[in-house]
């Protein structure tokens, strides 16, 4: 099935069904069922744009990844959680160069539908789209 690797904490959202919006700096023409990859990468320098966004839902995140708030920014080991393997699955329906959602940033957003968090799945991710043969 097709799958992209998205970084944490940004694959959690998704699977959550909190961030709609994946920002690309590339367009696809792919629409359909797409498995969710969270990267082995937490991006440490996207995670204020989530308090910035919601504070309520930056709150979760931290609890989520056992992240203190008195000890950011951290930079280096992921926290805990879930990388390097499937962690979702979603229907992509779009790919835009503008969205109205607070998570687009740009230039372009894959669009999800119907997110679903799956059991952790582990596999090595890879840029772009790629194939991974799991039964769901």
């Amino acid at each position: 099935m097709k799958t992209l690797s998205i970084m944490q904490p940004w694959a959690w959202l998704i699977a959550q069904g909190i961030k709609p919006v994946e920002n690309r700096g590339w367009m696809s023409s792919y629409r359909g069922p797409l498995l969710i990859h969270a990267s082995k990468t937490f991006d440490w320098q996207g995670l204020p744009a989530i308090a910035d966004i919601d504070e309520a839902i930056y709150h979760r995140t931290l609890q989520h990844f056992g992240l203190d708030p008195a000890r950011l920014p951290m930079k280096g080991t992921p926290p805990k959680g879930e990388f390097g393997g499937i962690v979702a699955k979603v229907n992509m329906t779009d790919c835009v160069r503008w969205h109205r959602s607070i998570w687009f940033f740009g230039p372009c957003g894959f669009c999800f539908k119907d997110a679903g968090g799956l059991p952790f799945h582990p596999c090595r991710g890879y840029q772009s789209f790629f194939n991974v043969d799991i039964a769901i």
